[in-house]
């Protein structure tokens, strides 16, 4: 199976050297490498992209250049209608691979038909070089009250546990899901995942035990820009809790206050940390009206997904 990676520019100069060259690394090598910068201001990513021709290291190397700033999602689209590759990798312009990475998912892809995209464990980098590992695996495999069966699903519905940088995925998967959202700017991954599995039914996903990439923690984090990126995680809920909830075998409106809850608590976590006791109290007060938006929405009833994919190609 041929396999392409993916990987949005945008001011990417200074590390996406170290992504590429993370990419030659592996010890089975894409067919293909796509960087789409999303109108990058920067001129010298402007030249580094330039100067890198249509071979990177003995790989195919496409470069596109969009005209106006879309983001990540729309910069990740422009590539997936794009490729004619059976598999799709992403990275983004900061992170790097560790070697075995490509070869390990393409193994597991390969043994089990049933896998829609396979992720893996990684290692969080901060900015003073500290490494922590994430496990994504244990978290995939976890039990609790609701998810007495550890279906990873379930639990990936109310834990966003899949790093991007270490996704491998079937491309007509993530096509049929209708690619990544191009009018949102925050966990477009996690929803974009949802998509894909709701839209192949019988299709799952698995998370490999095996670390496989570095990711760069950015000073802050997510942090900023607190309550867009509240809104718009809760506006993906509707879309799918019925989808999950069937799949899991559990009630449609405990899943969605289960969902709910973690995300305010996880936006709850770096206000208290930061001293931001205003911020607190706002939670608080907007949370009722909040939720009851979301049952509201799930009785009314969620309109089809957009095709992102297909919009403007």
């Amino acid at each position: 199976m041929k396999l392409a990676v993916i990987i949005p520019v945008y001011n990417s100069a200074a590390t996406l050297p170290a992504a590429l060259a993370s990419i030659a690394a592996q010890t089975r090598r894409p067919d293909e490498i796509w960087l789409v910068d999303d109108a990058s201001p920067d001129p010298a990513t402007q030249a580094y992209l330039r100067s890198l021709g249509g071979v990177y290291q003995g790989i195919l190397l496409k470069v596109v250049f969009q005209s106006k700033n879309q983001g990540a999602g729309a910069a990740r689209n422009r590539a997936l209608a794009a490729t004619r590759c059976e598999l799709v990798a992403f990275l983004d312009a900061d992170d790097a691979w560790l070697p075995a990475h490509l070869a390990q998912s393409v193994a597991a892809l390969a043994a089990d038909p049933s896998l829609g995209f396979v992720a893996s464990n990684f290692w969080a980098v901060a900015p003073n070089g500290t490494q922590v590992l994430q496990d994504c695996a244990a978290i995939s495999r976890r039990t609790d009250w609701l998810n007495r069966h550890g279906n990873p699903r379930l639990q990936y519905f109310y834990r966003g546990f899949i790093g991007i940088l270490t996704v491998v995925a079937r491309r007509d998967c993530l096509q049929r899901g209708g690619g990544f959202r191009a009018d949102a700017r925050y966990s477009l991954d996690w929803e974009c995942w949802h998509a894909a599995l709701a839209a192949n039914p019988g299709m799952g996903f698995a998370v490999l035990p095996e670390p496989a990439a570095l990711y760069t923690l950015s000073p802050g984090g997510l942090t900023s820009k607190t309550w867009p990126r509240l809104a718009e995680r809760e506006s993906y809920l509707p879309s799918f809790v019925k989808n999950v909830a069937h799949a899991g075998g559990v009630p449609w409106p405990v899943l969605l206050l289960r969902g709910w809850l973690t995300i305010q608590y996880e936006t709850l976590g770096p206000l208290l940390q930061r001293r931001a006791f205003g911020k607190v109290l706002q939670l608080g007060l907007r949370a009722p009206l909040a939720l009851a938006r979301l049952y509201g929405a799930v009785l009314r009833g969620v309109p089809p997904r957009r095709d992102y994919l297909t919009e403007g190609h």
